[in-house]
């Protein structure tokens, strides 16, 4: 009895996996596959679209023993065709490509002349005369775009080289090479630094520094730098940061500005003739290093003379930002110093000996007494320290740290003074 019991249980399983082997056997045949409708013709078709801009430089020209002249020393004439049938629009730019200048700073100057011929896009703005750089590097001449479809419409060229003759001794630039060609680059010219959303260059934090803001209640907050709130310079809100030592810091990015009224007067004539003791200038916001503003207008960086071409005529790049010819901006005390190491002299002048030194660092923060008892020399001393000083958090080949000149209390003061766009 023990032993049948044994094989009952393998049985039974034997048995339910053949019922359900033959159930499932079965199912399936109760099924067929019937298709209808199927396609024997090309139903899916597509073809590439033209996109296309061909450049034709025209002839190579090679111009020796150059010199001052009013006139051109090299003429290039080139020209841009675009096709298209697509709908998207064809963005390019022109760079000039100078492989080798070894003149002096704005020796020679070029002048682009622009002509849409066949009235498709834009081209490139036309310009006056320009300042070259010494040295090799990449000059951009501008933007242009042809509005897609486009049937081979033209955009044509003229570049101007000049040797401009000073009336002065220009022996400096004999035996001198200047050698370039033109490049054309497919979508619009990238600004290293620039900001187009906002149409300033962006704030460049150093190491230690954090972006700071204030809220409608006027509590401090700090941020990132990718905060888009961070900074609205046509809702006059300044780019503001702090240091790691807890000093505070107000970006001035790169400008160009022009005088429109009250220009070289007094400011009890400015007021007799508008009511105001002092002119309205309009400041234009420069892409990156470029002479070329936010709104796509192209200023001058030389050439300045006082009622023949000036202030009041043009909008020149402030001088504040020929200190260094790659500078996107800079920061500036936001507040008028104090010392780290406290003061001992307060408010009055009977006893600087304790402050007039080069010993202590600044600190920049508000409602505190400010660091008066210093003559220049120490407070020049003090500000070429601030750059390896370690509590301020950055590292010292970050930075040129300095007295403020002149020309940069002038660019901030002119800044927040006077601009028509912006304000305090």
């Amino acid at each position: 009895m023990e032993h049948n019991k044994k094989h009952t249980l393998p049985l039974i399983l034997s048995m339910v996996l053949t019922i359900l082997l033959i159930t499932i056997g079965l199912s399936f045949a109760y099924f067929s596959a019937n298709i209808t409708g199927t396609e024997n013709t090309t139903t899916i078709q597509a073809s590439g679209g033209v996109m296309n801009i061909h450049y034709d430089g025209g002839e190579n020209i090679n111009t020796p023993n150059i010199f001052p002249s009013n006139d051109p020393f090299a003429t290039k004439h080139f020209t841009l065709t675009g096709k298209s049938t697509t709908n998207d629009n064809m963005n390019y730019h022109i760079i000039l490509v100078i492989e080798e200048n070894t003149f002096t700073e704005n020796a020679l100057t070029y002048k682009l002349i622009s002509t849409n011929t066949d009235n498709n896009g834009t081209v490139a703005p036309s310009t006056e005369q320009i300042g070259i750089v010494h040295g090799p590097h990449e000059l951009f001449l501008g933007d242009g775009m042809f509005v897609s479809p486009s049937n081979n419409d033209l955009h044509s060229y003229t570049l101007k080289l000049y040797f401009p003759d000073t009336e002065k001794d220009q022996n400096d630039d004999m035996n001198k090479t200047f050698k370039a060609y033109v490049n054309i680059r497919e979508g619009h010219y990238i600004y290293p630094g620039y900001n187009p959303e906002k149409g300033v260059n962006h704030p460049v934090l150093f190491t230690g520094m954090t972006p700071i803001k204030w809220d409608s209640e006027f509590n401090e907050i700090e941020t990132t730098e990718d905060d888009s709130d961070w900074y609205d310079y046509d809702q006059k809100r300044w780019a503001n940061a702090k240091s790691a030592d807890g000093s505070y810091w107000v970006w001035i990015p790169r400008y160009a500005y022009k005088i429109e009224s009250c220009y070289h007067m007094s400011g009890e004539v400015c007021e007799a003739l508008t009511g105001k003791q002092a002119g309205e200038i309009d400041v234009k916001f420069l892409k990156g290093t470029s002479k070329i503003s936010s709104d796509n207008f192209i200023v001058e960086t030389s050439g300045y003379i006082a009622h023949d071409k000036d202030t009041s005529m043009h909008h020149f790049l402030h001088p504040a930002f020929k200190f260094n010819i790659d500078e996107l901006g800079f920061w500036v005390a936001k507040f008028e110093p104090t010392a780290h190491e406290g003061l001992d002299s307060g408010i009055t002048e009977e006893s600087c000996s304790g402050d007039n030194v080069s010993t202590k660092s600044p600190l920049i923060i508000p409602n505190v007494t400010s660091w008066r008892c210093i003559n220049v020399s120490n407070a020049y001393k003090v500000s070429l320290a601030m750059k390896d000083n370690l509590v301020y958090g950055w590292q010292p080949n970050e930075i040129d740290s300095h007295l403020m000149t002149n020309y940069e209390w002038g660019a901030g003061w002119r800044k927040y003074k006077h601009s028509k766009h912006i304000s305090k």
